[in-house]
């Protein structure tokens, strides 16, 4: 969620983070942030076990390759 003055940015698709909706915040009653993850449900069965731990590795480093969680 992207707040923009009087209007809110919203992602609509997971899987496009440039897919975006555009809200008035002002005919809104609320604004919360969702619980739901990104991540697609049932992704994890898709992969190998190293692709699972090659994804833990970068969530638990930020993404930075020469964390030690890479090694």
């Amino acid at each position: 969620m992207n707040l923009k003055g009087d209007n809110v940015m919203i992602n609509t698709d997971t899987a496009n983070p440039f897919r975006q909706e555009t809200i008035d915040r002002k005919k809104e009653k609320s604004i919360e942030p969702s619980w739901d993850s990104p991540m697609p449900e049932g992704l994890l069965g898709l992969l190998t076990q190293e692709e699972i731990l090659d994804l833990t590795a970068y969530v638990l480093s930020g993404g930075e390759r020469q964390h030690a969680m890479f090694r």
